[in-house]
């Protein structure tokens, strides 16, 4: 049996060997002490202002509310109805809309350079003056009766002759091209060089024949000649 005594040299024994074997807790850092936070010159700028007055930031910079224009709308009768072109408020004019209620309300009106003037009806007055039956044009903005002068010309020309129209006049179809083909034999091949048929010059593959089949060749100025 062990005293009493040993008993609790042995225990404290053992606390001790634990606590030692056990690591020291980590230091912890200082808490960091915040500096003074200066306050931004726009705040600073603003508060100068009282609360109560509006403000505004033109040009970055905080200044009262200037209300000179609500100042001059405030100086114009509510009835009567205001613009501002230039920023500025102004009376509002109706000098265009009064032109408007000088013209009667019948008549047609059109405002070619911003000015309200009644509508012209020249150009459907000619048209009036022409017969219905006759068919118009208006080549330069007026309306004229249409010239058939081009099918005039055609229906002077039998319907079993074709026709072209080179320079915008109506002609016979010149067919001295097809003429030409048909002087040169059928078997015979043709080229048209110039726009005009002629027989197929065979020169060049004449020349490709007076040299063996075996050889390359070359046409570099368009003449066949060895590789």
């Amino acid at each position: 049996m062990l005293s009493s005594k040993t008993f609790f040299a042995i225990v404290a024994f053992m606390l001790a060997s634990q606590v030692a074997a056990s690591p020291l807790p980590a230091a912890h850092p200082a808490p960091a002490v915040a500096l003074p936070v200066q306050t931004i010159p726009v705040y600073v700028k603003r508060q100068e202002i009282p609360a109560e007055v509006a403000v505004q930031a033109p040009n970055g910079q905080i200044v009262p509310y200037k209300r000179s224009v609500f100042g001059k709308r405030q100086e114009i009768p509510v009835e009567v109805a205001v613009q501002a072109p230039n920023g500025q408020v102004v009376p509002y004019k109706r000098s265009v809309f009064a032109k408007r209620q000088e013209i009667p309300a019948e008549v047609a009106v059109q405002a070619p350079n911003g000015q309200i003037v009644p509508y012209k009806r020249s150009v459907f007055a000619k048209r009036q003056e022409i017969p219905a039956e006759v068919a118009v044009q208006a080549p330069n903005g007026q309306i004229v009766p249409y010239k058939r002068s081009l099918f005039a010309k055609r229906q002077e020309i039998p319907a079993e002759v074709a026709v072209q129209a080179p320079n915008g006049q109506i002609v016979p179809y010149k067919r001295s091209l097809f003429a030409k083909r048909q002087e040169i034999p059928a078997e015979v091949a043709v080229q048209v060089p110039n726009g005009q048929i002629v027989p197929y010059k065979r020169s060049l593959f004449a020349k490709r024949q007076e040299i063996p089949a075996e050889v390359a060749v070359q046409a570099p100025n368009g003449q066949i000649v060895p590789y």
